[in-house]
């Protein structure tokens, strides 16, 4: 075992092996997927095993998970789903691939939730990778509703052959659109979604901000040597994707797959405060027609603020600072850590890497949300958004009314190289 998976355990464990058998030498890639209350986790098994073989092997750790004063018809569903994906792992084999099936039914009140366990089957897979001496194996995480792209394993495997450097990367995700098993308002809800999440990243792109990138739980893929080096998965019960790979990020040698794809589930959830599920509740119990998201403007300013970084090294008292955002600063306390940036910066490089992680993507939503609250930038219809932002990036595209196509021209960008 290395000397960082080492650390790690002694550090930061939260649960003994769970694993007896040591994994097959070849193993270069483990999905991980929290499980809580899944009655359709075999459909997401069967989406893993239907996908191509790559050059190593694989495996899937599905934790099945509930507190231990969880209520009883939880349990039972737990116990069911269980029961259902051992009966499926024993006739689905596949030789790229192993499932490892666990059921955890005493998470802690105190901690339990999507956060302890993606840190749960994650530590898991870092277990194995220790096992077999390879800290470069990548562990991707994935949620119990999602389906993939059959060529899931391969591209994953290449992008990370390809690029050596890279410690993190998202992966490309699109929600279904239309469908039976949902009521058409659910796929309107998602397409609305989904439009904002691209919205979002494409302006904070726009901004000059250098870590914009998707944060979503169930379409990422980190090497295990980063994941421990780093600390691990936090134990949020919620947003803890978004925490985590924000941390990832910092670091500069994340990256993007464009060439598989995984399909989230567009159902809406009270599991956590926020997140898709939530989001999709939110839509589906509002009583508005339409659907915004933030301001442009808000975003415009952001940009001139990035421009400024330079100025704010070389001469801080000359740097004017549009009198909104000085406001924000000041109730942030951002001067007193840029002061203290600056003394610790030797060249305008290393003061930029310090100043992106002082005024980073915490406070930028922060920021959105506060200037959005009080109307100083209220928010926008979403078409309206999207179309100011499309002309910002020099893309002809006439945005119509049709939320599905704007949607899908924004994945068409996503996806091109």
């Amino acid at each position: 075992m290395t000397q960082v998976f080492n650390t790690y355990f002694k550090r930061f464990e939260v649960r003994n092996q769970m694993i007896a058998h040591e994994p097959h030498p070849s193993v270069n890639i483990i999905v991980t997927i929290p499980c809580f209350n899944e009655p359709n986790l075999n459909e997401t098994l069967l989406s893993l095993a239907n996908t191509k073989a790559h050059t190593g092997k694989a495996e899937v750790i599905v934790l099945i998970n509930n507190a231990q004063d969880a209520e009883k018809h939880l349990v039972e569903q737990n116990l069911k789903t269980y029961s259902e994906s051992i009966e499926f792992c024993k006739r689905a084999t596949v030789e790229h691939l192993r499932f490892q099936i666990i059921y955890v039914s005493d998470f802690p009140q105190k901690h339990a939730g999507v956060g302890l366990a993606r840190k749960t089957a994650m530590d898991e897979a870092v277990r194995r990778f220790a096992q077999i001496r390879n800290p470069h194996g990548i562990i991707t995480g994935l949620d119990a509703d999602c389906t993939v792209s059959d060529n899931y394993f391969l591209e994953i495997e290449k992008h990370f052959t390809e690029h050596p450097q890279s410690n993190c990367c998202s992966i490309h995700f699109e929600h279904p659109l239309v469908g039976d098993i949902f009521h058409s308002t659910q796929y309107q809800a998602i397409t609305n979604y989904e439009l904002h999440l691209r919205y979002f990243k494409h302006a904070l792109a726009y901004t000059d901000f250098p870590y914009g990138y998707y944060t979503v739980g169930s379409s990422f893929a980190v090497r295990a040597e980063t994941y421990a080096e780093q600390g691990g998965m936090n134990k949020k019960k919620a947003g803890e994707d978004f925490y985590f790979l924000q941390k990832i990020i910092a670091l500069g040698k994340f990256s993007e797959l464009k060439s598989a794809t995984v399909y989230p589930s567009p159902r809406e959830s009270d599991r956590v405060p926020f997140g898709t599920g939530a989001a999709i509740k939110k839509i589906l119990t509002s009583d508005k027609t339409d659907y915004y998201t933030y301001n442009f403007a808000a975003f415009e300013l952001l940009k001139d603020f990035y421009t400024k970084i330079p100025n704010l090294y070389y001469s801080p008292q000359s740097v004017k600072i549009h009198e909104i955002l000085d406001r924000y600063l000041h109730k942030t306390d951002f001067y007193e850590n840029l002061e203290k940036i600056r003394n610790n910066s030797t060249d305008i490089e290393i003061f930029t890497k310090h100043f992106v992680r002082i005024f980073n993507a915490f406070s930028i939503i922060r920021f959105l949300n506060d200037t959005r609250s009080d109307s100083t930038f209220p928010e926008v219809e979403i078409t309206e958004a999207t179309r100011i932002l499309l002309s910002k990036l020099n893309h002809t595209y006439n945005t119509p009314t049709d939320f599905s196509s704007i949607l899908k021209y924004f994945r068409k960008i996503d996806t091109s190289t």
